[in-house]
């Protein structure tokens, strides 16, 4: 078996320092630097969009489209079945191999795809009450259908070339980002809206395989085997769990919603969410940066990593405190000016939501250490406790509370299972520990000053 042998990257003009270092460090930054292009452009464009989108649709409209969503992502989750990381994985280890590789995941993908969107339909058409909603959910869900077909992508990360993929990608959020402001400047009616929301994905994954197409052969070259995709399967099932277990945990208040609430009140949520997840970029871009020196001070000894890792825990949580903390007081103001006076419903929703963003960090932080640890089945044990204990609180919260109870059931069972399911087992209770002394320093501190000074 061979390894892939990374194209050398083209240095922009102007990268003055970058082109002074080493191929492999050039190689990292610049695809690190697409990475992040993408991501903020995805959050931006995702973020103004939406709110235009909403103030034109109305709290109902939005929850239409925002539920048929949700359902989508779920499914998605199912249909990506972690075979992306996995075949990414092995071009790496077996490049001559890419054809049968690429030509097996594929065709996971694509049964898992077409398993996901019967299971969706069954779902979305039998639960909604409405026409429209049907409609929404059948044209937004055939997203799961397309989302095989950027199983190229894995090549092009194995031979680290990001840069394609981001400009494929960005290319799909920004046309169909025009595509939406055009149907709201020519008052289009609701169910348009449906339509690029599976396009988005549609032209992303069209536009990588045409690339692969001329960079690394023909999609016609793949192939099939058996033992290949029991491999494949075997090897991608328990990212799968994970990757389902924790979509279901993000979206599940949003479809239960509906169910037990109203289609305004999914809009309501729709719209605050928007807000505070379009920050859950942050805790992942910090975790990058800090996780190296996590790693590192692993092989320094038990009592320097305790000490990396309270440093570490305590940036992410109280990094997020400190976010989360403008955004709930400033909720009332941000809702208004953003979405309007038909949305003022959804003040109390950002109010709540914006907790899950320290939590997020600590949930982040804590996968990665886990991976140092060699503890990977607590993550999706956590993911479990963080659904179950949703699924239990939506149940009991959202019928007297609306959305605002969908937005509780989306943040404390995250406490549950990221702070305090630490403490139940042995080989985590130490990182627990470490994770509430964390958490605490800062009042421990804040007393301790407070005294001093009298």
């Amino acid at each position: 078996m061979s390894a892939v042998e990374p194209t050398e990257p083209v240095t922009p003009p102007g990268a003055g320092w970058l082109s002074r270092q080493s191929p492999a460090l050039r190689r990292v930054a610049l695809n690190m630097g697409w990475l992040g292009l993408e991501q903020v452009v995805r959050m931006a464009t995702g973020l103004v969009v939406g709110i235009y989108v909403a103030r034109h649709l109305g709290p109902a409209g939005y929850g239409v489209i925002g539920y048929a969503t949700a359902l989508m992502l779920i499914g998605s989750a199912l249909s990506r079945m972690g075979l992306q990381e996995v075949a990414t994985r092995d071009l790496v280890r077996d490049e001559p191999g890419r054809n049968l590789t690429l030509g097996s995941a594929f065709a996971l993908r694509l049964a898992g795809g077409v398993l996901a969107y019967g299971v969706l339909l069954l779902f979305g058409l039998n639960a909604a009450a409405d026409p429209q909603t049907r409609l929404a959910v059948l044209v937004i869900g055939a997203g799961v259908l397309a989302q095989p077909f950027d199983m190229a992508s894995a090549w092009f990360q194995a031979h680290q070339r990001l840069a394609p993929l981001a400009l494929a990608r960005l290319t799909g959020v920004l046309g169909c980002a025009a595509l939406r402001i055009g149907f709201v400047l020519t008052d289009k009616p609701l169910l348009w809206f449906a339509w690029p929301v599976a396009a988005e994905i549609a032209l992303g994954a069209g536009l990588i395989m045409g690339l692969y197409a001329r960079a690394g052969g023909s999609p016609l070259a793949w192939r099939v085997k058996g033992a290949r995709l029991r491999a494949l399967l075997g090897a991608a099932l328990p990212l799968t769990l994970a990757i389902g277990t924790t979509e279901l945990s993000l979206r599940l208040p949003q479809v239960l919603l509906m169910q037990l609430g109203s289609v305004a009140q999914v809009g309501y949520y729709a719209a605050a969410t928007r807000l505070s997840e379009a920050l859950y970029m942050l805790p992942v871009m910090a975790c990058t940066a800090l996780f190296p020196m996590v790693v590192r001070a692993h092989d320094h000894g038990p009592e320097t990593y305790a000490r990396r890792m309270e440093a570490f825990y305590g940036f992410m949580f109280w990094g997020g405190v400190a976010v989360a903390l403008p955004l709930s007081l400033l909720a009332p103001w941000l809702i208004r000016l953003l979405f309007g006076p038909d949305y003022v419903a959804a003040i109390d929703v950002l109010r709540i939501h914006a907790w899950s963003l320290p939590l997020v960090a600590l949930t982040v932080a804590r996968g990665r250490t886990l991976i140092v640890e060699n503890l990977p089945r607590f993550n999706l044990m956590a993911a479990s406790v963080n659904l179950m204990g949703s699924i239990l609180l939506c149940w009991v919260l959202i019928p007297p509370l609306g959305a605002a109870g969908a937005a509780w059931a989306s943040v404390l069972p995250r406490l549950i299972s990221t702070v305090v399911l630490n403490l139940v087992f042995a080989r985590t209770r130490t990182q627990g520990r470490v994770m509430l002394r964390a958490i605490a320093a800062l009042f421990l501190f804040s007393r301790l000053s407070h005294k001093s000074s009298a």
